[in-house]
């Protein structure tokens, strides 16, 4: 039995034994490990689907978890009851002969599920039972892969788990796999990412998955005034969101009116207390401009003003502060218009006849996804959010859009870490930082 020295940075280093036909620990174990060292908060239990040698239950186990591996290969099995004897957490760790597909049932109290999911192409005979066990460790499965199976188990499951149970993946972005996050968030679980790592022509990343809201419904109503106003009656702990059919009074930037059309989506956010302690608000706003965009398959207009490639609005995004909160407003229409000299667009040209509570939904877990609070996960950096608005600009201002200021036009070139334009012109650099003192031009 072949030993590996397998060691996470300021947590510990292990002699980590495998038998030939059980995967060792590798940089994808050492990614997953070093994510789940950073976790903020270590509640409980926690489960490992996959085991193989046993490192990451080591690593869960030392760090104060209680553990209930799995893994289909008896050899693995054995392997992990070895290792974790030899490094005295027997009292931590229980280990089953059991997987996704051979009957495992996950015990309700768990607070966090881990999986190394494997990530190559699916092996040739997949009906090969003796290949499995061997390859089983490496490649992921035909049909919905392996993350789509663990989906459909926990959607089975769902009713026996808490609802505040979190999911770490790791998976294969680049080359996509099998296994998709898009499977999770289509289902309604938010997703995180908090790493990744690029292996020559791979890129493999984990993603922190949780159910949106936790479970917990968002306050739906026909029609309100605002629903900027409508939230305000909800002062329900955890992740508070209103959504209305139509509003007769919504708010639009700077005290205009946002005028809702039949169809459309009108809904409100209220942001933990915290983001601004972490996020510019200047960050904020693109940001969530680019998550809008992103989610209608739209492009983005810098700060937040989502649009189609030939500039018409689709959605606008409202951010205001009272005391502690932040409200976070958003308009989206779903038909195209033309009011007057104004024209307008809708998302039925980006993503066709799809109703608004659909819409919301997705908008609700994309929203989620970077701003819900959930304690163990960490939260987005600033420079995450900076890079990841920049490239949602890039794909408007790589069709030629200039800025025009004082009757100059200047060329977008970043962001800088309070989320101002830079822009570069006759007369060098610069920065906006108000949109009314600008002018674009397509």
């Amino acid at each position: 039995m072949s030993g590996e020295f397998f060691k996470i940075e300021g947590l510990g280093e292990w002699d980590i034994r495998a038998p030939p036909n059980v995967y060792p620990p590798r940089e994808d174990t050492e990614l997953l490990c070093s994510v789940i060292s950073r976790l903020n908060n270590i509640k409980q239990n926690a489960v490992e689907i996959g085991c193989g040698s046993g490192a990451v239950s080591i690593v869960l186990a030392s760090l104060g978890w209680n553990v209930a591996s799995f893994d289909v290969n008896p050899s693995a099995v054995s392997a992990t009851k070895d290792n974790v004897e030899r490094f005295g957490l027997t009292d931590r760790v229980r280990v089953e002969n059991s997987g996704v597909l051979a009957g495992m049932k996950i015990p309700k109290e768990t607070d966090l599920l881990v999986w190394n999911i494997p990530y190559l192409d699916p092996i040739s005979d997949a009906n090969d039972t003796s290949s499995r066990v061997g390859e089983g460790a490496l490649s992921d499965i035909p049909g919905l892969g392996w993350g789509g199976e663990l989906l459909n188990h926990i959607t089975e499951e769902q009713d026996f788990l808490s609802p505040e149970l979190t999911i770490l993946l790791l998976l294969r972005t680049s080359p996509k796999s099998l296994s998709k996050i898009s499977d999770w968030e289509n289902n309604g679980w938010s997703c995180r990412s908090l790493d990744f790592r690029r292996m020559g022509d791979e890129k493999i990343e984990v993603f922190a998955i949780w159910k949106t809201g936790q479970g917990a419904d968002a306050k739906e109503v026909e029609t309100c005034n605002s629903t900027m106003d409508e939230i305000k009656e909800n002062v329900d702990p955890g992740w508070r969101r209103v959504y209305s059919k139509s509003q007769r009074k919504g708010r639009g930037r700077r005290g205009s009116h946002w005028l809702s059309r039949e169809g459309g989506v009108s809904a409100t956010w209220v942001l933990g207390e915290g983001v601004l302690q972490k996020i510019p608000p200047g960050v904020l706003q693109v940001s969530l401009g680019t998550i809008v965009s992103k989610t209608l398959d739209a492009m983005v207009k810098w700060p937040n003003d989502v649009v189609t490639s030939d500039g018409r609005k689709m959605a606008g995004v409202l951010i205001e502060y009272s005391g502690d909160e932040i409200r976070i407003g958003i308009g989206a229409n779903k038909k195209s218009f033309q009011d007057g000299q104004i024209l307008g667009s809708g998302w039925e040209e980006t993503l066709g006849d799809v109703h608004a509570d659909e819409v919301f939904k997705k908008l609700d877990v994309s929203i989620s996804s970077y701003f819900e609070d959930i304690q163990m996960v960490p939260s987005p950096t600033p420079e995450s959010l900076i890079c990841m608005s920049w490239i949602g600009l890039s794909k408007l201002l790589s069709r030629g859009l200039l800025v025009r200021k004082s009757g100059v036009l200047l060329r977008p070139v970043g962001l800088n870490r309070y989320g101002e334009l830079e822009v570069s012109g006759p007369n060098g650099s610069e920065l906006i930082s108000d949109l009314d003192e600008t002018q674009w031009e397509f």
